[in-house]
């Protein structure tokens, strides 16, 4: 009886190369980030306050519970202004509105609750500088406007690695140099 299984050594080298090039991928990040912590009127944590995180443009949100600190965490949101709504039994609702987040930051949003009936609000308008005091990551949100009317050398560069600098090896350097000398000798003559 013959073996007629498949070979397996094709299959490693192409799952070795899959996992080396959307590793890179993976670290990239084009969401945002919000936290903060949860207090009262005396500064003390609270503990298990419902937080909803809503995107003004599209209305997504997102809840998390604050943990046993009265911190919390919104990961991977989409750039955009956002509204933070805190809710718990026996303190007023507190919402901080206008709150923008970019690519890669982290914005701190420190609420606190006020004693009174859930059916009272408090609001507050974040119309502060937007300065990631957590992270030290700079980073920008560019239009897609602006990268298409970005003036390119030459116009069949269409691979966004055509903008970024190249490190040639000293011989291809040499020889690059050699065609610019020759054809700067042309032109003189």
């Amino acid at each position: 009886m013959q073996n007629r299984s498949l070979p397996y050594w094709p299959v490693t080298p192409c799952l070795v190369l899959l996992v080396a090039f959307v590793s890179p991928a993976r670290a990239q990040q084009f969401t945002g980030t919000i936290q903060g912590i949860v207090q009262d009127a005396t500064s003390a944590i609270v503990a298990g306050a419902e937080v909803s995180v809503i995107n003004s443009s599209t209305n997504e949100v997102r809840h998390v519970t604050t943990d046993r600190n009265g911190a919390y965490v919104v990961p991977q949101l989409k750039p955009g202004s956002y509204r933070v709504v805190v809710e718990l039994t026996g303190f007023k609702t507190a919402t901080v509105d206008a709150i923008k987040v970019d690519v890669q930051q982290i914005r701190a949003v420190d609420v606190r609750l006020d004693v009174g009936g859930t059916t009272e609000t408090v609001s507050v308008s974040a119309t502060v500088a937007p300065i990631a005091t957590v992270s030290s990551t700079i980073s920008q949100t560019i239009e897609n406007k602006r990268i298409v009317d970005l003036p390119l050398k030459r116009p069949q560069s269409v691979f966004a690695g055509d903008l970024e600098p190249r490190r040639h090896s000293r011989s291809r350097f040499l020889a690059l140099h050699q065609r610019r000398t020759q054809r700067d000798e042309r032109s003189d003559d």
